[in-house]
């Protein structure tokens, strides 16, 4: 109609009029353009309106929209995967690719921040999630600093968490290896496990020491001090100086603007680190315990077996097989 009307001599204004129904006109400009490059006011058909979908046995013609509503993807993914299909490409993942970073901090920033950090110096140890808050730890640091091995030791304990230390990261590796072994029956290979990635220091039941029970014959149970009891658990910061070498400073905020003194000590007493030692020989297992393993014994290896034969329960006997069903 529009081609028509237009070479009987209308203008565009006017044909766009005289269609109406939303006719504009930029559309009867493209349309009276299209004919006269092609002779011809057919459009060309659009491929990859339609996709097929399996219903049991049987495939069924949909729409492009009904396709992706049937798998919940949206319709541009649609539209793009078709597009590369017909141009024989895969699709790639091109997530976090972009450099479009505004709020990204300079390199050359964080490179100094981090080697300002590795500039403090650190010793490495264990800690866990305050596993060390307790009686004992504060009696331990408090007679290292009375006996003169240390000037002072400041004992902070952060907000609980992970602390995030190299021997954190240590555990982690062990876990993610770990999942890749099979069977292990006895201690030993645990430790030859963890050889293979880190050095292993063992220890007998000669390496533990009687720290609780030997300082209880020099601290008291607990101590006051201006109507506060002293309650390990509460503080986040403990110091100990020789200038105060019976007392033990205590904060609950880590700023460390307000400070409480105590005095733990009991009378007439000097601490030393003579500590005894905690076990004299191996520890002997439950009675239940002997009685559950001896039941699947026969079912471990000759190592196994014989390790575990050589263990006692607290009436002295050993693990026998049983072969009893």
């Amino acid at each position: 109609m529009a081609v028509t009307l237009r070479e009987e001599g209308y203008t565009i204004k006017e044909i766009a009029r005289k269609l109406g129904n939303g006719a504009t006109v930029s559309g009867v400009q493209k349309v009276w353009q299209k004919y006269k490059s092609t002779k011809s006011c057919k459009t060309t058909p659009r491929t990859g309106r339609k996709a097929k979908v399996h219903i049991v046995s049987d495939k069924k013609v949909v729409c492009r929209e009904a396709f992706a509503s049937l798998h919940g993807i949206g319709v541009k993914r649609v539209r793009r995967i078709t597009s590369l299909a017909a141009i024989g490409l895969t699709p790639q993942n091109r997530k976090g690719c972009h450099n479009t970073r505004p709020t990204a901090i300079n390199i050359n920033i964080t490179e100094r921040i981090e080697q300002h950090i590795r500039s403090f110096p650190v010793k490495v140890t264990h800690y866990g999630k305050r596993q060390n808050q307790n009686n004992t730890m504060v009696r331990y640091w408090f007679t290292q600093v009375f006996v003169g091995r240390f000037e002072e030791v400041v004992h902070r304990f952060p907000i609980q968490g992970s602390s995030y230390l190299p021997c954190d990261r240590h555990f982690d590796v062990i876990q993610r290896k770990q999942k890749k072994v099979e069977k292990v029956e006895i201690p030993s290979e645990w430790t030859e496990f963890v050889k293979r990635h880190f050095q292993v220091v063992e220890m007998t039941h000669t390496d533990f020491k009687d720290f609780d029970g030997y300082f209880t014959h020099f601290f008291k149970k607990s101590g006051s001090h201006n109507g506060e009891v002293f309650q390990v658990s509460k503080y986040k910061i403990f110091q100990y100086h020789p200038l105060h070498k019976h007392q033990v400073e205590v904060s609950k905020l880590m700023s460390r603007m307000v400070m409480s003194s105590f005095l733990l000590f009991k009378n007439n007493v000097t601490p030393n680190l003579n500590v005894p030692q905690l076990y004299h020989g191996q520890l002997p297992v439950k009675s239940a315990k002997v009685h559950n393993v001896s039941k699947f014994l026969k079912y471990l290896s000759e190592n196994a077996q014989q390790y575990l034969q050589s263990i006692k329960d607290e009436e002295g006997s050993r693990i026998q097989n049983d072969d009893s069903d």
